[in-house]
Order: C-alpha cells, then sequence, then structure tokens
C-alpha cells in the first residue's frame, strides 16, 4: 500500500472506527437487548411502526449479545457449554435450565464413569497378564 495512506494505529480515525466496530461489554449488550424485548412486549398491538423498531432492534441486540459472548468466552466447545449454562434465561426457562444442568452433569459423570471403568478393564487385564 502507498505509504501516505497506510498509517496504521497511529492514525485516531481508525483506532476510533475499531473501538467504534468492538463488541459492547457483556452486561451492557444484556441490558439492552432486555429494555428491547421488554419493549416489544409492553407495546401495544395498534403501534405498529414502533412494534417493527422494536423487532428489528432486538435482533440487532441478539447479535450484539452474541458477538459480545464470543468476545468475552471466545469460541469452542467449552465456551458454547459456559455460554449455554451461564446465559440469563426469561423466567420461563428456569426448568429448561434445570433440565439442561441436570443432563450436563449426567453426561460428564456417564463419561467419566466409562473412561473409568476402561482404564479398571486395562489393569485387570495387564495384572492378570503378568505384564
Amino acid at each position: 500500500m502507498c505509504p501516505l495512506f497506510d498509517r496504521g494505529d497511529a492514525d485516531p480515525d481508525v483506532a476510533l472506527l475499531r473501538e467504534l466496530n468492538a463488541a459492547p461489554p457483556l452486561h451492557e449488550a444484556r441490558e439492552a437487548l432486555a429494555f428491547w424485548e421488554g419493549r416489544l412486549q409492553r407495546l401495544p398491538r395498534r403501534r405498529l411502526v414502533a412494534r417493527r423498531e422494536a423487532r428489528e432492534m432486538t435482533e440487532r441486540w441478539r447479535v450484539r449479545v452474541r458477538e459480545a459472548e464470543l468476545a468475552a468466552w471466545g469460541d469452542g466447545p467449552l465456551a458454547w457449554l459456559r455460554r449455554t449454562l451461564l446465559r440469563p434465561r426469561p423466567r420461563v426457562g428456569r426448568t429448561l435450565d434445570r433440565v439442561l444442568i441436570a443432563a450436563t452433569a449426567l453426561a460428564i459423570t456417564l463419561t467419566v464413569g466409562v473412561v473409568g471403568i476402561a482404564f479398571g478393564a486395562m489393569a485387570l487385564l495387564h495384572a492378570l497378564l503378568g505384564g
């Protein structure tokens, strides 16, 4: 690139754009999402334009919350599990959360049990075969 245009990080405009395009802090993104979801629920059906705006903003903030979660927790199976277990849910989803936590605990317990049995069987075979 031409040296006249390649000013890198020293350019305050580039730094400002980077800051503006960065994911918002997770707690702020969640608060904004909760606001727009609540507004959508509270608006009467006859307020079509306001409801459309609330729906659009809800979708935008869902994307921003996801970006903030990725920035805070990263990506991958462990990050997904953490996001799933730690993401705040409405009161309706509490039972689902409990079922999800119980299923995760059961899956981990079964995995550890199977691995333990496998190692035990290997140790028994090793002892029986005179190793």
